[in-house]
């Protein structure tokens, strides 16, 4: 079985990952039969040598690579000056036509992946076969405008509600990290205790000071040309009094 999950949530990465851990049974025997590999250095022996291991008192072998198809090589660069990876693109999707029964394979992709990519191309195949032989999981936190509705349902599965002002206030704060605001969430979960929904004052009070903003890290994001990353912490900057001609110098 093969699992391609991409994009920057590692949120619902990480919950994803637990599931399918827990459905292959027990803890020790799991952690046994778990490989990890990383995608940059790893050539495509490496990974049939790992995939084609038995299992080990297990039904199924769990094998992690992360970062492996941002590094893939075309054959066309594998004979001029050499590709950015060690295993070629081509010879990568005819041995997932054969990926052994016995292992799952999860390819971890930290950003969003192009479904014209030939592995995406083929992962989406063989996830319509019946039974499917893959699953695709794209991994974006939600568009700005309804990354408020997102926090105060991740709130709920923290056991405790949000005001939606108090979304609208974390999402300006914290941006569009997902593992910053589910910390963030749980923070403010717990603070606001059992019963209570969380406020927009309970959000600058816990998370506003903590986040203060560095002028290193507008300049940083404007270095980069991350302009909602700039104008986030230039907001943030300007809020806590900030001179305007001071940040512009």
């Amino acid at each position: 079985m093969l699992y391609i999950l991409h994009g920057p949530n590692d949120v619902e990465y990480e919950e994803i990952l637990q599931n399918l851990k827990r459905r292959l049974g027990d803890p020790a025997t799991v952690d046994l039969n778990t490989t990890l590999l990383d995608g940059k250095g790893t050539a495509l022996p490496d990974l049939e040598r790992a995939c084609g291991t038995i299992p080990f008192l297990a039904e199924r072998r769990l094998v992690l690579v992360r970062g492996l198809l941002g590094t893939l090589r075309t054959r066309r660069s594998a004979k001029g000056t050499g590709g950015p990876g060690r295993i070629d693109a081509a010879e990568l999707n005819e041995y997932l036509r054969v990926l052994p029964e016995t292992t799952i394979l999860l390819l971890r992709e930290p950003e969003l992946v192009q479904p014209s990519l030939p592995v995406m191309i083929l992962a989406i195949a063989l996830a319509r076969e019946d039974p499917p032989r893959a699953y695709v999981k794209a991994m974006g936190l939600p568009p700005q405008h309804q990354l408020a509705q997102w926090i105060q349902s991740r709130a709920r599965k923290r056991g405790g509600e949000m005001e939606p002002a108090a979304a609208q206030t974390l999402a300006m704060f914290a941006g569009e990290n997902a593992r910053l605001l589910d910390q963030e969430i749980e923070k403010l979960v717990s603070y606001a205790g059992q019963g209570k929904a969380v406020t927009r004052a309970d959000v600058e009070t816990l998370v506003a000071d903590s986040r203060a903003a560095d002028i290193f890290e507008f300049v940083d994001a404007v270095t980069v040309q991350d302009s909602r990353s700039a104008f986030l912490v230039l907001h943030r900057l300007l809020e806590q009094g900030n001179v305007p001609l001071v940040l512009l110098a």
